[in-house]
């Protein structure tokens, strides 16, 4: 019987990998083999794509693009990391979480990471636009990439009965926020990850200010 769960959980899309840790609590074992450091973090507006979980639904329309501040980490790394996932046949998410003292979940979709605006976690993309040769680094043999995430600064409070709400991070405590990189596949359940990329409450609440001036 453990073995026919084990594999009706393998089966799901990668797409799903967030959803299964979080709502069934699958053990899963991530490894830091990615050293990535900040080199800028601030509030930038964001637009999501088409078909993301945070666009409304729009019942017989298009679903529109929707655009919001987030939070933008600009990241550098000696690993060219479109290739590093590609050969190793996992896809490239950003997941984001909440570090507070309460006992709920609270995470949120990440984006990117994007090279030269080119979102590298889309294979279709990256085929249309780059090829091996165009990730280059620069001038410190370091590869620079963005990532987002808490779009319109907010995260998802998952609690006790698998109920999720949106939460403002503008009106919440906590100890800081992250965001980090793994390549995850149907098929494993050892994830490569990068280190968290984490801003303290104290920095958020710095860039909301900054922002707000402008």
């Amino acid at each position: 019987m453990k073995s026919v769960i084990l594999s009706i959980v393998i089966i799901f899309s990668c797409v799903s990998c967030t959803i299964i840790e979080r709502a069934m609590g699958v053990a899963t074992h991530e490894s830091i083999e990615i050293e990535t450091k900040i080199s800028n973090v601030e509030i930038k507006p964001f637009t999501v794509p088409y078909g993301l979980t945070e666009l409304p639904d729009t019942v017989g329309k298009s679903r529109p693009k929707t655009t919001k501040n987030s939070i933008k980490f600009e990241i550098t790394t000696d690993t060219e990391l479109y290739n590093y996932y590609k050969n190793q046949d996992k896809y490239i998410q950003v997941r984001c979480n909440v570090n507070s003292k309460a006992p709920n979940k609270v995470y949120s979709s990440g984006y990117g990471p994007f090279y030269n605006n080119i979102d590298i976690s889309d294979t279709y993309t990256v085929n249309q636009f780059l090829e091996h040769s165009n990730f280059i680094p620069n001038h410190n043999n370091k590869y620079k990439y963005e990532i987002y995430g808490f779009f319109d600064l907010k995260a998802n409070n998952l609690n006790r009965n698998q109920n999720t709400y949106k939460q403002d991070l503008r009106n919440s405590e906590f100890n800081d926020i992250y965001c980090y990189i793994i390549g995850v596949n149907t098929f494993s359940i050892n994830f490569q990850r990068s280190n968290n990329l984490a801003i303290s409450y104290d920095k958020f609440h710095e860039l909301l200010k900054s922002k707000e001036q402008q």
